[in-house]
């Protein structure tokens, strides 16, 4: 028969995502093999590895995608980390993503000068990078910033971007494997923009009186998605204060 699902188990911030691949005897029902795969954790993590969830910082060596939120039809970037860095002098990344849902437009690279990369339009994305001829590299920060653009029908409310890679890709100058957590990047799915708190299609100083007064308890409805504009899970005066320095051009970023 085909392979099914088993024992599905979705990522969070203690567990790691992991599922059976099963086969059966279409004939006797008798299992024919079952294959067990594990994925990264589900920390929503900024590119500091602070969790927006537990509200810990990751204590262990670990390759992750930040998270995010994005508009239908609109592109985001996510940034590829590498977070407490015990010394390496190669890693060979796989970034993974669901085709049908957002499509990779472009990569920028960050942190190791002779990084390699793979077709924009291949999925998963390769990120290669190797220097045997010097000491270990102990670095942490973003390894690559990728870009993608969503696809304008798509029904869900999440998109997780996953980071993997085969142990004997990592290692240190001794040649010796190095391991490492990972982590997928989770990507929330709005209808409006990041900062139009009202939903009329612009950003400006109606949305700030509207969250201004929302935050002061008054009986107003808004986009509690569009009002979390610094990405923390909350509405709060820091939303608000970031909003207003958006509006007077100060250099922040929303979202």
């Amino acid at each position: 028969g085909e392979t099914v699902i088993e024992n599905e188990t979705e990522a969070n911030c203690t567990t790691k995502k992991s599922y059976d691949e099963v086969v059966y005897c279409d004939v006797c029902d008798k299992e024919l093999s079952r294959e067990t795969f594990t994925g990264g954790y589900g920390h929503i993590l900024d590119a500091k590895g602070n969790c927006s969830v537990c509200k810990k910082m990751i204590g262990k060596p670990m390759f992750f995608v930040t998270s995010g939120k994005v508009v239908k039809g609109k592109t985001f970037t996510v940034d590829v980390v590498i977070k407490n860095n015990p010394g390496i002098v190669s890693t060979k990344l796989n970034i993974g993503y669901d085709e049908d849902l957002i499509e990779l437009l472009s990569y920028e690279n960050v942190l190791f000068d002779t990084t390699a990369y793979g077709p924009v339009d291949s999925e998963p994305f390769v990120v290669n990078w190797i220097d045997t001829v010097h000491p270990n590299n102990t670095q942490d920060g973003t390894i690559v910033r990728l870009t993608f653009q969503t696809k304008e029908d798509i029904d869900v409310d999440m998109i997780e971007i996953t980071v993997s890679y085969d142990q004997e890709d990592v290692f240190d100058s001794e040649f010796d494997s190095v391991v490492f957590e990972t982590n997928s990047g989770f990507i929330t799915v709005i209808d409006v923009e990041i900062g139009d708190v009202n939903g009329d299609g612009k950003i400006n100083n109606k949305d700030l009186g509207l969250l201004m007064q929302y935050l002061n308890s008054w009986d107003v409805e808004l986009y509690l998605d569009a009002a979390d504009v610094n990405g923390d899970g909350k509405v709060n005066n820091k939303d608000l204060g970031l909003l207003m320095q958006y509006l007077n051009s100060w250099d922040v970023e929303l979202g």
